[in-house]
């Protein structure tokens, strides 16, 4: 869904139900893994916050945390988490 927003694959007038059903996606899956992994909810310090209607900047950083959390799924839990909560951030900021 990321891909289809950056490359202009969605409409505009669906745009905004878009990023709030990527946003609820990704905070449902990190509310999964924390209670899979007994992890405590917290929300992270990100490195640099984009713009707050900076679209694409904020798609991309999520789409690279969500890419982040993947790779550290098995290996670090707790980092895997960190990045899940991070890219839900980064779609928040878009809405406001």
């Amino acid at each position: 869904m990321i891909a289809a927003v950056l490359n202009n694959q969605v409409a505009e007038k669906d745009l905004a139900f878009t990023i709030w059903s990527l946003t609820e996606k990704v905070e449902y899956a990190s509310a999964i893994y924390s209670i899979v992994h007994d992890l405590t909810d917290f929300f992270p310090k990100l490195p640099q916050s984009p713009p707050e209607k900076d679209l694409r900047r904020s798609l991309e950083h999520a789409r690279e945390s969500i890419g982040q959390a993947i790779q550290e799924i098995e290996r670090d839990p707790r980092l895997s988490y960190e990045k899940m909560k991070g890219a839900s951030i980064y779609l928040k900021r878009i809405g406001r």
